[in-house]
């Protein structure tokens, strides 16, 4: 037999009804749309309103757009998620809207549990009737720590791993605390000083030594491969990559000793000084360092980067060091000419046929020593 005089209670909740709803199923909480997914779904949806009023709204779309992308608006991103609570849910509007925001959230962030599997995991906040749970994921690391805390074999193999480790580390620092490490220390650093220093002296010897004859001081791998290509290193030898920086140095100092040998060996012949007088002389045969670089005929001579070069005789303006690179990488090269491929590659600037344009149309004795590509058949040259 029922008690007559029992408080009617809500149909979903329930919850006792007050005197206001006493005609009604349901309590004025669970008729009311606030902090529920219909509150949100008239924010979105009706003109004139605004989700930003609602508290929750600004986790929700950071949990929408991370589950259906970020380059969405917010009408576009709520009808996704209407679409996925049929679908994937298989949630009226009836059954989703009355639910707390609460339910939306977790949803989203975690799932719906697959029906054989809804009484074999532990939900989370309880939800209204006939509604698809949501999936608690379980990841690695949660994994990880149930098991050293509920296996005790687990557990206490790693406390014995977090003891070897902690041992070896104070035994470590023990070690590098200890007056016998600290000495050893020290004069490993002092070899190593001592080594750096050896080496610093010997780069600066070689380079003032470089200096002396005329030839700038390599800073870099580059000019080390240019100063190879300068005393005449094989190309096939450079581009092998087996040489060291002391073999360049010694074969440039070796290179300059020979052009002052020749120099003073041609200066001694007379034969070869009554020929010279019988001949224009320039500049460059007289007192001088000796040229680096010249044509067969001697029409062009070049000399260091700070020195001028002789053009025909006449003394021009010091090049700059992209005009030196392609001027000097003809000279090398000599009657045969490169091609454009070439002389961009021996030069090092991609550039390299606009700056001899640029060369030749400045001074008419460049111009008439520098010869370009066209009638006779060969490559870029300077004769």
């Amino acid at each position: 037999m029922t008690d007559s005089t029992a408080s009617p209670t809500c149909a979903l909740c329930g919850g006792p009804l007050d005197d206001h709803d006493r005609d009604r199923e349901t309590c004025h909480d669970c008729r009311s749309p606030k902090g529920k997914i219909a509150d949100l779904d008239v924010a979105v949806r009706a003109s004139g309103d605004n989700p930003e009023r609602i508290g929750d709204w600004p986790v929700i779309r950071h949990l929408l757009r991370k589950r259906f992308g970020e380059d969405r608006s917010d009408t576009e991103l709520w009808e996704r998620c209407t679409d996925w609570l049929r679908a994937e849910g298989r949630l009226a509007p009836n059954d989703y809207l009355p639910q707390p925001l609460d339910y939306l959230q977790w949803t989203l962030e975690h799932g719906f549990i697959p029906p054989d599997q809804e009484s074999a995991i532990s939900l989370g906040p309880p939800f209204g009737p006939n509604l698809a749970q949501p999936v608690p994921r379980v990841k690695a690391g949660g994994a990880f720590l149930w098991a050293t805390e509920t296996d005790s074999g687990a557990k206490a193999a790693l406390q014995r791993a977090r003891d070897r480790l902690q041992a070896f580390a104070k035994a470590m620092q023990e070690a590098m605390d200890s007056p016998e490490y600290q000495a050893a220390q020290e004069a490993e650093r002092q070899r190593w000083q001592a080594l750096a220093d050896a080496i610093c002296e010997t780069l600066k010897a070689a380079g003032d030594e470089l200096e002396s004859r005329h030839f700038a001081r390599p800073e870099t791998i580059e000019d080390l491969e240019h100063l190879a290509r300068i005393v005449e290193i094989p190309t096939e030898t450079i581009r092998t990559g087996n040489l060291t920086a002391r073999e360049i140095s010694a074969c440039a100092l070796a290179w300059a000793d020979r052009q002052t040998i020749k120099k003073d060996t041609t200066n001694s012949s007379p034969a070869i000084i009554e020929a010279g007088e019988q001949a224009e002389a320039t500049p460059a045969t007289s007192e001088g360092p000796s040229p680096i670089a010249k044509t067969e005929s001697g029409s062009v001579l070049l000399f260091g980067r700070k020195d001028n070069p002789v053009v025909k005789g006449n003394e021009k303006p010091t090049l700059t060091n992209a005009q030196y690179d392609v001027v000097l990488a003809l000279l090398q090269t000599g009657d045969k000419g490169l091609t454009k491929d070439d002389l961009d590659h021996e030069s090092r600037h991609g550039d390299a046929r606009k700056i001899l344009r640029r060369l030749s149309e400045a001074d008419s004795d460049w111009q008439s020593v520098i010869s370009f590509p066209g009638t006779t058949g060969k490559g870029y040259r300077i004769v």
